[in-house]
């Protein structure tokens, strides 16, 4: 491609440069995006987001090993250290596909303006962000039939509200 022209070059995929990248090419740039190793970054694919799905694990795995102090009795019980790190990977496996298919489909990106006035129900959809507005067309999209995937770079749906309300949402999602 030596010969190729970009109006932008984004150095790094990580969530500010992804999210560049795909909102020079909605403004009609041609785009290069280059990254060395992580497409979503380091927090989407060995750092924050699979540490909080192993973090939920160990949470699980107390509740069952606490689980006589809320008047419940487990018999048998046996924590797989293994199942929980593939568990991980999947959570962020999913995202980095769903940051794949963003680059992938940098012309089919739209902001919540044209969203919201969609005749046509959007599946599969990636959103990105899991703030109300977000979540709000996740809810409604997913209801309606569509294969959903929310993309988020906080520990949790909904990040300025309050925690537990935010883990309620996450159970239902």
């Amino acid at each position: 491609m030596p010969d190729t022209q970009f109006d932008l070059i984004v150095i790094g995929g990580g969530p500010g440069g992804y999210v560049a990248a795909i909102r020079a090419a909605q403004l009609g740039m041609k785009v290069a995006l280059v990254e060395r190793e992580f497409l979503g970054g380091v927090c989407l694919n060995i750092g924050c987001i699979p540490s909080k799905a192993l973090l939920k694990n160990a949470s699980v795995v107390d509740t069952f090993r606490n689980a006589k102090d809320f008047g419940i009795t487990v018999e048998k019980f046996t924590p797989d250290y293994a199942a929980a790190v593939a568990r991980s990977r999947t959570v962020s496996n999913r995202l980095v596909k769903g940051v794949e298919f963003l680059m992938k489909n940098g012309n089919d990106v739209i902001t919540y303006r044209e969203a919201i006035l969609m005749r046509e129900l959007p599946s599969p959809i990636v959103i990105v962000g899991a703030g109300p507005i977000g979540m709000e067309f996740a809810y409604v999209y997913h209801s309606y039939g569509a294969d959903v995937t929310v993309i988020g770079m906080l520990p949790h749906l909904l990040p300025r509200e309050d925690t537990e309300v935010s883990v309620e949402l996450e159970k239902a999602m």
